[in-house]
């Protein structure tokens, strides 16, 4: 299934765009950078890749969703989540051109830690924005939800296999030879933005009543 994005109008286009994060700040200390972090934002549709530089101690983190967003501030609702946190992922953004600044706070354990995350837009020349997802029945009855976010020649996919505990997120770039794999986490291999677009296809050529 396609999901028809309008990236024109409305106060989330603003935020379309591709994001690298640049600093992570922690309870006002100094900021820094330990991770690459790589946000997707295609009108309502996020999706978020975070993996630990090296010899940084940190989490591997994956998730998608839809934002709720009315200036300054921004919720982002995850419905696919490789931690399955449940995180309440509320924030204030700061929009600054091709810059956010977002600042929000995280409960740990009893304790609240106040974060400022600094954001810079990718440039790249202008390519398809789309988003593409679509719900397979494999093997054994196990049921797949695959997500696709595609901007400008960089994407995001994500797999979910809820009952066998199954997560994966990969990010993709597209030069002229086609797409390659940049990262790859979690137990179950994505599909490159290609195969998703085959799938997607497939799916929307599917007689009525097939699964889907």
């Amino acid at each position: 299934m396609e999901l028809g994005c309008d990236t024109t109008a409305g106060p989330k286009s603003v935020l379309t765009g591709i994001w690298r994060r640049t600093s992570l700040s922690l309870r006002g200390e100094k900021p820094e950078e330990h991770e690459e972090v790589l946000w997707l934002q295609l009108d309502s549709t996020f999706a978020d890749l975070r993996t630990p530089r090296a010899h940084a101690s940190r989490p591997i983190q994956a998730f998608s969703g839809h934002i709720d967003w009315s200036p300054p501030h921004i919720t982002f609702n995850r419905d696919m989540d490789m931690n399955a946190s449940g995180f309440d992922d509320q924030a204030e953004l700061e929009v600054r051109d091709n810059r956010l600044i977002e600042r929000g706070s995280i409960l740990t354990g009893d304790t609240r830690i106040d974060y400022v995350e600094i954001w810079a837009r990718e440039p790249r020349p202008p390519g398809k924005r789309l988003v593409q997802e679509w719900h397979a029945v494999g093997v054994c009855g196990t049921r797949f939800r695959t997500r696709c976010v595609e901007l400008d020649g960089v994407a995001i996919v994500l797999v979910a296999a809820p009952t066998i505990g199954g997560f994966g997120c990969a990010e993709f770039e597209r030069d002229a030879d086609g797409w390659e794999r940049v990262r790859q986490v979690g137990t179950l291999t994505a599909p490159s933005p290609l195969e998703c677009v085959g799938a997607s296809a497939l799916r929307a050529q599917a007689p009525a009543g097939a699964a889907r």
